[in-house]
This record gives C-alpha cells, structure tokens and sequence, in this order.
C-alpha cells in the first residue's frame, strides 16, 4: 500500500503524522509526509521521506 500524509502548522499538527507515518511503515506501507521543511528531522528518525511544502511565515500560526 502506498500513503501521502499531509500536515501544515505548528508541530501539534505535524508530531500526529509522525507516528502514524512510522506506525504504516512498520506495518509494510510505503509512506511518504508532505509537510514544511522542519519537520525533516523528525521523519529522517523514522525513516520516512518529506515531500517539502513552504516554509511557515515568522509570526503565523494556523
């Protein structure tokens, strides 16, 4: 099976996919996470590619 997750805003948002990303993975999904580009470090501890979005504006939360 092949995943896309998708996240945009703050880390509240984005830990959430994290482990679910790593939870498909382990379970034989290929899983891929769109989200802003801090969150790299993240997915790279779970060995899961981001597809980077835009970086979040200095100031804006969602």
């Amino acid at each position: 099976m092949r995943v896309l997750l998708s996240t945009y805003g703050s880390r509240g948002n984005g830990e959430p996919k994290v482990g679910l990303a790593a939870r498909l993975r382990a379970l034989g999904a290929e899983v891929q996470v769109c989200a802003p580009p801090d969150c790299a470090e993240r997915l790279a501890k779970v060995n899961v590619p981001l597809v980077a979005t835009g970086v979040m504006p200095a100031g804006v939360s969602l």
